[in-house]
Parts: structure tokens; C-alpha cells; sequence
């Protein structure tokens, strides 16, 4: 089949990477003309009008969240709506199915990514699970069949809050040890010792047990756990839980901050 891939930063280059290899006939897209001069892929289409994008049969976007129903409005322009239109990004719960319904898109799947960006493209062809979010799920399935892992197979919602609460729960396990850490400290023990020895538990996962003692950031924990808080919110219910995970963070963060600050100025000094 012939693909192209909406975007082409981590998410994108590691999935059209894995399609490449599964003898898939690939293209790029990206409106960024640094990530074109950087890439070492061949194929582009330099801007999604209707003599570019009508002759693929299955669109990746792997955008940021916040452009998807720009890229979505554009492909339904465009293109049939009998096309595959397959979503990557870590949409809020509820927009892909209003998306679907406003735009009248028959084949509009979340596949929602997994992937660390160090490893990406290691992860990606080693996944603990795939997700796949819409109705009629037998069209993009086939993509994954030299993939040895579970294939869960759910409707639009379901799967956006599958990777929101993945996300948030590695936030948890984060803060809670950054917690035990001070813990560990008032007591004058080796924290390092204390996560190690608790997680031999084999139903106690490691992540987030190197006793680093910083807060989590970069591009998705953060953001997924405001918008995770912000549907509870949105449903009138109470997230104690999560409340308290990123408070502790805040926490963390500024005083992190602070030291970084602190250590710049007396080296200007």
C-alpha cells in the first residue's frame, strides 16, 4: 500500500522507518524545512493539496495533538473518505470519535505510540503491545503481522485513555519514588538499596526506581497528566491521586530549578 506519514519527528520517522522495512511503499510529509534538509528520507510531498495526497491509500499523522484536527479537515478535503486516516498522537479522550463524526471519515483509526525517544526506532520494532482504536480494525492490523506482541483491538476513546493513563501511571511511579528517596534520607539508609530490593517483587515494576531524585519532564509525561487531571475534571470527578503526583513534581521541578540556577550563578561569580 502506499503511505504517507504526517509528520515526520520521533513518532514519524520511527513509524515510516517500520513500515519501510515491512516492504511498504512510503512518503513524508512535515511543513518543518529543517526536519526535510536533516532527514535521510527520499520520498517527500512538499504540502497536502489534492494532486499530492489523493493518490495515497492510508495517512499516518504523527503530529502534535494540537494540529490533528487541522490535518484531519485537511485529508477529508481532499482526499475520498473511504481513506485510512490513522492518528499516532496522544489526543484528549473524546476528540478523535467527535473528529470522526464531524468530518464524516468512515476508516479513522488511534494507534497510539509507545515509544522512548533514544530508542524509538528499537522500541517500535519491539513493542510491549499495540492499540488500535476505531471500528473495523481488520484494515490496519495486517500493518503489524511480523510483530511477535498482544494486539489490542478497542473503539476510539477507549484507546486515547489506554495511552493518556500509560502515561500517567509512569508519572506515578516517578514522584512516588522521588518521594520514598526523602524518606529513605531521613532515615540515613541507601534509597538506591531500598527501590532494589523492593522491586525484585516481580508485581513491582522498576520504572522509575533510579534513585535520580529529579522530576519527570520533557515533551509527554507533563503535558498527559494536565490533560489526563483535565478530563476528570471535565467528568465532575475527583483525581486525589493524580492531584498529588504532580504537585509532588512541581515540587521537585522548581527546586531542581533552583539549584541549576544556583550553580550557574556561582560559576558567573
Amino acid at each position: 500500500m502506499k503511505h504517507l506519514i504526517v509528520g515526520v519527528g520521533v513518532v514519524g520517522n520511527a513509524t515510516g522507518t517500520f513500515l519501510e522495512a515491512n516492504n511498504e511503499e512510503v512518503w513524508y510529509y512535515d511543513k518543518n524545512q529543517k526536519i526535510i534538509e536533516k532527514s535521510d528520507k527520499s520520498r517527500w510531498v512538499l504540502s497536502l493539496n489534492f494532486r499530492n495526497v489523493s493518490s495515497f491509500e492510508v495517512f499516518w499523522i504523527c503530529t502534535p495533538e494540537n494540529v490533528v484536527e487541522g490535518i484531519i479537515k485537511q485529508l477529508s478535503l481532499r482526499t475520498r473518505k473511504t481513506k485510512i486516516i490513522i492518528v499516532r498522537s496522544t489526543t484528549i479522550p473524546g476528540t478523535l470519535e467527535k473528529l470522526q463524526k464531524k468530518y464524516h471519515i468512515q476508516f479513522l483509526f488511534h494507534i497510539p505510540e509507545f515509544l522512548r525517544e533514544a530508542t524509538s526506532i528499537e522500541d517500535i520494532f519491539n513493542p510491549d503491545r499495540i492499540v488500535i482504536g476505531g471500528d473495523d480494525c481488520g484494515w490496519v492490523t495486517p500493518f503489524f503481522k511480523t510483530l511477535h506482541c498482544p494486539i489490542v483491538k478497542t473503539n476510539l476513546t477507549t484507546s486515547e485513555l489506554i495511552k493518556q493513563i500509560s502515561n500517567a501511571w509512569l508519572s506515578t511511579q516517578i514522584s512516588f519514588w522521588n518521594e520514598i528517596k526523602e524518606l529513605c534520607d531521613s532515615f540515613k539508609v541507601n534509597s538506591q538499596e531500598v527501590a532494589n530490593a523492593v522491586t525484585l517483587d516481580k508485581r513491582i515494576s522498576k520504572y522509575g526506581s533510579n534513585m535520580l531524585y529529579k522530576p519527570f519532564c520533557g515533551k509527554c509525561l507533563p503535558k498527559d497528566l494536565e490533560n489526563l487531571i483535565n478530563c476528570f475534571k471535565q467528568q465532575n470527578l475527583n483525581c486525589y491521586i493524580l492531584h498529588m503526583v504532580r504537585n509532588k513534581n512541581d515540587f521537585l521541578r522548581n527546586k531542581y530549578e533552583k539549584n541549576i540556577n544556583y550553580s550557574k550563578a556561582r560559576k558567573r561569580n
